[in-house]
């Protein structure tokens, strides 16, 4: 499992450039604020079956919605494998995340694990299963 996570890019989305995450580097720039952690989640392809587009796009939906007036600050973006073997999938990646919350939110999305972010820490994998 972790090498796929590895071998993907994670792109966020902010004023017509992307930021770029890869595990184990340090994040390039991005805009914390007062916010010191950040998690990038997804709801597509729970558990790591592949889901129809149309399944992924009402998952992000349903997602996105339930973010909706929480205390966080959200950037859209995705993860894309860069063997090109599996589809991108439309990700956020949210401001203001404990790791405590981060883990939480993946395993209520079925995820198998999630990105985990802390200002001036490498981006770190948090596998949930």
């Amino acid at each position: 499992m972790c090498a796929a996570y590895v071998a993907t890019s994670y792109r966020c989305h902010r004023r017509g450039r992307d930021a770029v995450l890869r595990i184990g580097a340090l994040p390039p720039p991005l805009p914390w604020g007062a916010r010191r952690q950040a998690t990038f989640l997804t709801a597509c392809n729970p558990l790591g079956r592949l889901n129809s587009p149309a399944a992924n796009r009402r998952l992000s939906r349903r997602l996105s919605a339930s973010l909706a007036g929480g205390p966080w600050l959200a950037l859209a973006g995705e993860g894309r494998a860069l063997a090109g073997d599996w589809p991108a999938e439309a990700s956020l990646l949210l401001f203001g995340c404990t790791r405590r919350t981060a883990a939480g939110l993946g395993r209520r999305w079925r995820q198998n694990a999630v990105l985990w972010l802390a200002r001036g820490r490498k981006v770190d994998l948090l596998a949930l299963r």
